[in-house]
């Protein structure tokens, strides 16, 4: 019994001690950090805002507004606005409205999905 409670309370010390280090270690320094963050607006306003960054860096955003809102660019730099990629929806007969909602990916070979 004394042996079970020994270990028991070295486990414990070791468990501690370990997740001291691993905070102590793992912890990033705020100058070593750096963000911005870019607004990207429209008259008609936004929402569900979307975005995918495919492997060499090309970012497609997708955002609904009175369309389907898409912008594009290099990662890390501000995107272009592209236009309304859904305006253009027709259907004889119909009135079809587009932004109820969106999905971009972009493919392993570049290409833009929205």
């Amino acid at each position: 019994m004394n042996h079970t409670r020994t270990f028991r309370w070295l486990s414990g010390i070791f468990g501690i001690t370990f997740l001291a280090a691993l905070a102590a270690f793992a912890s990033t320094f705020s100058r070593s950090l750096k963000f911005s963050n870019t607004p990207l607006l429209r008259p008609d306003g936004n929402s569900e805002p979307e975005i995918s960054i495919a492997a060499d860096g090309t970012m497609g955003i997708v955002a609904l507004g009175s369309g389907t809102n898409l912008w594009t660019g290099p990662f890390g730099l501000t995107p272009t606005f592209q236009g309304v990629i859904d305006a253009s929806l027709q259907q004889t007969g119909k009135v079809v409205f587009g932004g109820g909602d969106a999905d971009v990916d972009m493919g392993s070979t570049g290409t833009l999905h929205a």
